[in-house]
């Protein structure tokens, strides 16, 4: 299948608005990883080939949400103390004019790890989130 084309553009990052509880976080460099993988197990018995396949479990893919450090503070701040245990719902939204929208929503998540830095040079300081959700729903489609 062929990517869908709208007046000659396509999505780019510029495109992608991320909220957090609905809230708009501004600065967001990077959004990676989130997604869904299929477990299963495939079934044997007594044959040296694959006689068939469980329907299997979804499990969520862990992401990474970088930002730069000031919007790090205002995700820790608008979640609270404890922001490690409190729950929220990230939306990544990409809009360009001429093509339909596209809403990618992640339930329940939690941010598992958090990481400040910076480098030498020119690059702003920044804030890497690890995002574990328990439901990614990528534009309005259930995985199962």
């Amino acid at each position: 299948m062929a990517a869908v084309v709208y007046n000659g553009f396509m999505f780019d990052h510029s495109c992608l608005r991320v909220r957090l509880n609905g809230v708009l976080i501004e600065d967001v460099q990077e959004l990676t990883g989130l997604g869904n993988d299929m477990e299963e197990s495939i079934f044997y018995g007594n044959a040296q080939e694959p006689r068939g396949r469980t329907r299997g479990q979804v499990k969520p893919k862990e992401g990474s949400l970088k930002v730069s450090r000031s919007s790090g503070n205002a995700v820790r701040t608008l979640l609270g103390r404890g922001f490690m245990n409190k729950l929220f719902t990230l939306t990544a939204e990409y809009t360009l004019e001429g093509q339909p929208s596209v809403t990618d929503v992640y339930k329940y998540c939690r941010i598992k790890s958090d990481e400040n830095g910076t480098s030498e040079g020119t690059e702003a300081a920044s804030t890497t989130f690890t995002v574990s959700p328990l439901r990614s729903v990528p534009n309005g489609m259930a995985a199962v």
